[in-house]
């Protein structure tokens, strides 16, 4: 369960940025679009509709992305752009805009350069105005959570205090007359068996809350069970063992709780680098965005260091001439 949980965050956090940081690749494509827009046709590499095809092709794909990631928003957080952004398709309509305008002359190129400079402010704050309701609906669902973890952590106070009622009833069970421990056992045990129901309802329910403590109120639990198995066959030194850990059990999960209540919401929330205006964290670059420099030189005096440390050391025929193919082939 643990393992399931922590693997689910991540692969949502995962899914979430990878949607943020594929929403701004395009910026990269409008800018390569506008850098085509900008020559006379007779000048350009690449044909403007081939581009616009590709720019409309992702824009598709960015609206399936945009329709799943608003199914997952309750009614009160959609933004309210919403319906006109998948109904309307403003950035497809602009980009058949530019098609339309480029099968006039030349001398119109400016207005299609017009139309996507107002597109990408358009396309800018739609996708802020998402990510924004996004992270709204997050919080939301975060407070929801703190505040049954912080219920979860009162009952479990709650059956910690009753659990050390059963092992007061079994302590010292090895020096107290068996008589006496059977005479309350049948009490003990109704006592117990209330408990772990409570034990295995609490623990249900936390399990996509805080899986850590989940899993050792589970134990608890187990442990229960073995208490009453054990006291039924009048193993009250054993009952007394399984009791004490199921205590242990229960305020350790309590522990647990806290420290998930008091992390919040990092666990989907690592500093990563953030994604916003127009910097692009995608995988492909296109625009010249990288600088590569080109005159790089090594220090002369730090290199003469090197081949004279390389040179006066004591090494074996074998060495020297494995140190000898490495200076020719890369230092010099």
């Amino acid at each position: 369960i643990l393992l399931s949980f922590r693997l689910d965050e991540f692969l949502f956090e995962h899914e979430m940025l990878d949607d943020r940081e594929r929403d701004r690749d395009f910026f990269v494509a409008a800018r390569s679009l506008s850098r085509i827009l900008e020559k006379p046709k007779k000048d350009r590499r690449i044909d403007i509709n081939f581009a616009i095809a590709k720019v409309k092709s992702f824009l598709e794909q960015r609206r399936r992305r945009w329709e799943i990631r608003l199914k997952r928003l309750e009614p009160d957080f959609k933004p309210q752009s919403a319906a006109a952004v998948m109904g309307s398709k403003p950035f497809l309509t602009d980009m058949n805009k530019i098609i339309q305008e480029e099968k006039l002359s030349d001398d119109v190129r400016e207005n299609s350069l017009v139309i996507l400079s107002k597109a990408v402010p358009k396309y800018r704050k739609w996708i802020e105005e998402l990510e924004q309701a996004e992270d709204k609906s997050r919080e939301a669902k975060e407070r929801q959570r703190q505040q049954s973890l912080k219920q979860k952590e009162d009952q479990l106070k709650k059956l910690q205090k009753q659990q050390a009622e059963v092992s007061k009833e079994l302590d010292k069970a090895a020096k107290r007359d068996k008589t006496d421990l059977e005479k309350n056992w049948q009490k003990t045990k109704n006592l117990e068996n209330q408990i772990r129901q409570q034990t295995l309802q609490v623990a249900s329910q936390m399990q996509m809350m805080a899986p850590e403590a989940a899993e050792r109120v589970m134990g608890a639990a187990q442990a229960m069970n073995v208490t009453m198995s054990e006291g039924d066959k009048s193993n009250f030194v054993r009952a007394e063992s399984a009791a004490d850990p199921a205590g242990r059990l229960l305020r350790q999960a309590q522990s647990k709780a806290q420290q998930r209540r008091s992390q919040g919401g990092q666990g989907r929330q690592r500093k990563r680098r953030r994604v916003s205006g127009d910097n692009y964290f995608g995988r492909a670059v296109m625009g010249g965005d990288v600088a590569i420099q080109r005159t790089y030189e090594v220090d002369k005096r730090y290199r003469e260091a090197i081949l004279n440390e390389i040179r006066s050391s004591d090494v074996t025929p074998e060495d020297k001439k494995l140190l000898d193919k490495y200076l020719r082939e890369t230092v010099r």
